[in-house]
């Protein structure tokens, strides 16, 4: 599901991924398939990234938690190389501070997991 080359450059782009061509060769996207996750992007079982929607700011904490526990466990647990966790928010100027000590003050946090906050305008192309 989706567009292939709307997909690669929403991560080549947006997220700045800078995976090497061959790791494009594949990429699935799923969407509302879990209570986590609105949308979920597997490239080329090296990168794994969730898209979550996020309402208020009382939920950012809580999402990011659960997303990371989901993301990071199938990231090790499939051999992914990286988990990118993205946050999608009206609001994401608000939700910024909070989301990003939530995110690096989990326990789950390394070098290999990485925060984006987008709004909805960024990630429409990929819908």
């Amino acid at each position: 599901m989706g567009n292939y080359h709307e997909l690669k450059k929403f991560i080549q782009h947006t997220l700045g991924c800078g995976c090497p061509e061959d790791v494009f060769k594949k990429i699935d996207y799923e969407k509302n398939q879990s209570d986590v996750w609105d949308g979920r992007i597997n490239v080329g079982d090296r990168l794994l990234v969730y898209i979550v929607n996020v309402d208020s700011e009382d939920d950012v904490s809580k999402t990011i938690i659960q997303a990371m526990e989901s993301g990071v466990t199938e990231r090790n647990d499939k051999n992914f190389n990286r988990f990118r966790l993205v946050l999608v928010a009206s609001n994401r100027e608000c939700i910024s501070s909070s989301a990003q000590k939530t995110f690096c003050a989990s326990n789950l946090f390394d070098e290999k997991t990485h925060l984006h906050l987008l709004s909805e305008n960024d990630i429409q192309a990929i819908d």
